[in-house]
């Protein structure tokens, strides 16, 4: 069936990111092993839960604090966490606008949190003059919805709202076990290097004959 629908994933596919900037901001910090203090979030499911919105913002600082032994105020913690977040390429933004305007529905889901949202959708906003959820029909954040990918119910809740049907929906994501937890509901997946060129791996795919 032709692709209708395209479901984005967010960092590293439109929005470029760098994990290495943010153990390096707090190493700054102060925080010298800062990737056993993120192996222990893991473990905790500290980042987890904070990607589903079940602990806020103050809670997850005051982890780090506990966890990482420093005693920082909230901007220095939410500048270290967010120091990840790069630029979003005007290359991906323009190409998204195209997409849409030639009909196709245009949909974002992302893991993310509240502290990565509101630095992110700032600094869109500034660099283009709008709101970035403008860019699509809707978009989805994991912390908001309290549910995360790889669980199947997140991708089944943009399929429910929208009543898409998945052979006619492109899913892009960078991360292998995302992709692979899309695949049994149905989408075609394309999976991309991570902060990779996603308008020539979307647009070779969309080039390709339909397999009926």
């Amino acid at each position: 069936m032709p692709i209708a629908n395209i479901i984005f994933d967010l960092g590293g596919v439109l929005l470029d990111i760098d994990y290495n900037l943010t153990v390096e901001s707090f190493k700054e910090l102060g925080v010298p092993y800062f990737e056993e203090v993120f192996s222990k979030f893991q473990q905790d499911r500290v980042t987890d839960n904070f990607e589903k919105g079940v602990i806020s913002d103050n809670d997850f600082r005051n982890h780090i604090r506990d966890v990482a032994g420093i005693n920082y105020d909230d901007e220095s913690i939410d500048r270290a966490w967010n120091a990840m977040l790069l630029q979003f390429p005007p290359k991906k933004i323009e190409w998204l606008k195209e997409l849409k305007s030639k009909g196709y529905k245009i949909f974002l889901l992302s893991n993310t949190n509240i502290i990565h949202f509101r630095s992110f959708t700032h600094s869109f906003e500034v660099l283009f003059g709008t709101a970035f959820d403008s860019l699509f029909d809707r978009a989805y954040y994991s912390h908001q919805l309290g549910m995360r990918k790889p669980e199947k119910e997140i991708f089944g809740k943009v399929l429910n709202d929208f009543e898409l049907q998945p052979a006619e929906t492109l899913y892009v994501e960078d991360s292998k076990q995302n992709a692979d937890a899309a695949k049994p509901l149905g989408f075609e997946c394309v999976l991309i290097e991570t902060n990779g060129d996603t308008p020539a791996a979307v647009d070779e795919r969309l080039a390709r004959p339909n397999i009926s």
